[in-house]
């Protein structure tokens, strides 16, 4: 929307200022020529007025000839071939304005007093071009730095959802529910693995709460979360669940999102290994590339007319926090080959990156 077209009153306000400028002219055009304040307003109003409505319209063109990096002279060349035909259209309109007044009060005064000023016509005309255009340029950056702000809001708010809704799904009232199914025979049958359920769920419960309004983890810390997850499973599903990791020790200190890993490694056991009679293996594989560390997790699933693991809003949520975090530069694909599904997950290379360390199962 044109900034001064918004309201009645914003039209009225830049009538207003007009006003001022206008008299400035008539006083300079009196200056020049040496002719009455009466002649020098009769020939100069109706142009001036003319005028307001160029500079109006020339919001319009620097909405469509925006600066870019690299196209300076492109940029320059336009505005210097829109500034000589605008003004030479606005000169010979008040020239037939003043062919006008001649011939209906039968003088040649009004050309002559044209002709005579015609240098401040021209410098008139440039002079509100290019501070009609630098004051449109800055209301344009000031609109883009708005939007980006909004933006910005916008993307904070839904993180912090986002980050609200994978922690809540982190601590799945289902799968506590079958961790202390699992718990409560193991207490007399086996106090020594009841003891490393409870371990391994309040490391687990301890994670998701600790990093679940952070801004950021390290893969490694994202492969502890995931391998309690995991344990805690193996109890539950037995020899159902089987188990495959190859890591990079190099990527392990990668700053990463935190509560990334576990949507899908949760997607992968629910809607594929437990829907399985026999099972299967899930695995998990980091790797570095030239551009990116590449997380490949990949799980057998059974009804291939059925959405696999990643089916629910785990994986979209994800998606978009990916894509908030890092933009076009990491994200996440879903692909599915007979029955086994990936998911790949592209985190962009830090400036530094990597540390000793390791793992594997």
């Amino acid at each position: 929307m044109h900034p001064v077209l918004r309201s009645g009153k914003e039209i009225l306000f830049a009538g207003l200022l007009w006003s001022p400028v206008t008299f400035w002219v008539i006083l300079l055009h009196r200056i020049l020529t040496g002719s009455e304040y009466s002649d020098s307003a009769l020939l100069i109003i109706p142009p001036m007025v003319l005028q307001l409505g160029i500079s109006i319209a020339l919001w319009f063109i620097c909405k469509s000839l925006r600066f870019e990096r690299g196209g300076i002279f492109n940029f320059v060349s336009r505005h210097l071939f829109s500034i000589v035909l605008i003004n030479s259209a606005w000169i010979l309109l008040t020239e037939g304005y003043s062919n006008i007044l001649d011939s209906s009060m039968g003088t040649e005064k009004w050309n002559t007093l044209f002709s005579n000023s015609i240098p401040l016509f021209v410098g008139v005309g440039i002079s509100i071009y290019l501070f009609s255009s630098l004051l449109y340029y800055l209301i344009i950056a000031n609109d883009n730095i708005r939007m980006k702000e909004q933006e910005i809001l916008e993307q904070q708010l839904f993180s912090s959802r986002s980050e609200l809704s994978a922690l809540k799904s982190t601590i799945h009232p289902h799968f506590l529910f079958n961790s202390l199914n699992i718990l409560r025979p193991l207490i007399d049958k086996s106090p020594e693995e009841a003891n490393n359920l409870i371990t391994k769920l309040s490391e687990f419960l301890i994670y998701s709460f600790k990093y679940g309004s952070r801004q950021e983890s390290t893969i490694e810390d994202e492969l502890e979360h995931i391998r309690n997850y995991m344990s805690i499973e193996k109890m539950r599903l037995d020899k159902r669940l089987k188990t495959e990791f190859t890591i990079d020790k190099d990527t392990l200190s990668t700053p990463v999102p935190p509560l990334i890993l576990l949507p899908v490694i949760e997607n992968g056991i629910k809607h594929g290994i437990s829907q399985l009679l026999n099972g299967g293996l899930l695995s998990v594989k980091i790797s570095k590339g030239k551009e990116n560390i590449i997380i490949e997790i990949k799980n057998p699933f059974e009804v291939p007319d059925k959405k696999p693991a990643g089916g629910g809003h785990g994986l979209s949520n994800l998606k978009k926090r990916l894509s908030l975090y890092y933009g076009n530069r990491g994200g996440l694909i879903t692909e599915r080959e007979e029955n086994i599904f990936f998911t790949r997950i592209f985190i962009p290379l830090p400036e530094v990156s990597g540390c000793p360390g390791g793992a594997g199962e």
